[in-house]
C-alpha cells in the first residue's frame, strides 16, 4: 500500500514542474523505458519528471511525501536528470535535505504551518546545493558505470559502447564525452578487458582451445581474438602460450637428493641380528 503526501510551491498555470519525492522504504526505479535501474534506499530524495515515464516499484507499505516544485526555481537538474527525467540524489547534503523535505510535506499537509516565502528559499537552496553536489560526481558515475557494465558483461559479444550508453539513457557520443580527457575510450576498455581474460586463460596449466578462450573473453570467432590479441600484446596467442610454457618450464624444480648415513632396511627391532 502507498500512501502519498503532497505539497507544492505555487507555481503560475503553465509552468513545468519538478518533483521531489522520499519514501519511507526502500524502492527501485526503471527510467527509460526501463534501460536504467536503480534501487533506492528508505529516506533518498530523488527528483522526477511528471511529464516523463517513469516505474517505482514499492515491495511493503511505504509512505512517499512528494513537493512539487516550478522548474524554474531549480535552475537544473543535472546531467543524469535531462537524461532520463529522473535523479537519485546520493549524498551528506542529499540526506539532509530529504530529512527537510519530508518534514516540511508532512507539516504542511497537516496544516501546521503555511507556506512562507523563507520556508520556499530554504527548501529551494537546499535541492539546490544537493544538486550542485551530485553534478560535480556526476562524470565518476557515468565512467565507474560503464567499468562495472563491462565487468560484469565482458564476455558478452555483444558488448558495446552503444550498449553502454543505452544502458545509461544517453547516445554513444554523449557518453564518449565523459571520456574525453581520459586515455582510454569506452571501445579501448572494453576490449582490453577481454583481452585480460585472454591472457588469464592462456597463462593456465591447462591448455584450452583458442576457440573456447574466444567465446569466454567475449570475441565472435579465433580471427578476432588473433586481430586485437596481437595488437595489444604483440604475439599471437599461439606465441603467447608458447612462452609462457616455456618460462613455466624453465622454472621447474629439480628435486634435491639428500645424502647421509644409509639405515637399514630393517625394522629397528631386528638391528641386533643383522648387525
Amino acid at each position: 500500500m502507498l500512501r502519498q503526501e503532497d505539497a507544492r510551491i505555487p507555481a503560475t498555470p503553465e509552468g513545468e514542474v519538478v518533483k521531489a519525492a522520499v519514501a519511507d522504504t526502500a524502492s527501485r526505479l526503471r527510467l527509460a523505458d526501463g534501460a536504467v535501474e536503480v534501487d533506492c534506499a528508505a529516506g533518498q530524495l530523488v527528483l522526477f519528471s511528471p511529464y516523463r515515464r517513469l516505474d517505482w516499484t514499492f515491495t511493503e507499505p511505504t509512505r512517499l511525501a512528494v513537493l512539487s516544485i516550478p522548474a524554474r526555481l531549480v535552475d537544473q537538474c543535472g546531467e543524469a536528470f535531462r537524461r532520463t527525467g529522473a535523479t537519485v540524489l546520493d549524498s551528506p547534503l542529499s540526506g539532509a535535505t530529504a530529512d527537510f523535505v519530508t518534514q516540511f510535506v508532512l507539516d504542511t499537509t497537516a496544516g501546521r504551518h503555511g507556506l512562507g516565502p523563507g520556508d520556499v528559499r530554504a527548501v529551494i537552496e537546499l535541492i539546490r546545493g544537493a544538486l550542485a553536489l551530485q553534478e560535480q560526481t556526476y562524470d565518476e558515475y557515468v565512467r565507474a558505470a560503464v567499468r562495472e557494465r563491462i565487468e560484469r558483461d565482458f564476455a558478452n559479444p555483444d558488448l558495446s559502447a552503444s550498449v553502454c550508453a543505452e544502458g545509461l539513457g544517453m547516445s554513444r557520443r554523449q557518453l564518449y564525452r565523459f571520456f574525453s580527457g581520459s586515455e582510454a575510450t569506452v571501445a579501448g576498455l572494453i576490449t582490453a578487458r577481454r583481452i585480460e581474460h585472454v591472457r588469464t586463460l592462456l597463462d593456465a596449466p591447462e591448455s584450452i582451445r583458442l576457440t573456447e578462450v574466444a567465446t569466454a573473453s567475449g570475441f565472435r570467432s579465433v580471427g578476432t581474438l588473433r586481430r586485437r590479441f596481437e595488437a595489444v600484446v604483440g604475439q599471437t596467442p599461439t606465441e603467447y602460450r608458447a612462452r609462457v610454457v616455456a618460462e613455466r618450464g624453465s622454472t621447474t624444480l629439480t628435486p634435491i637428493l639428500m645424502t647421509g648415513p644409509r639405515r637399514p632396511a630393517l625394522p629397528v627391532s631386528a638391528v641386533s641380528d643383522y648387525v
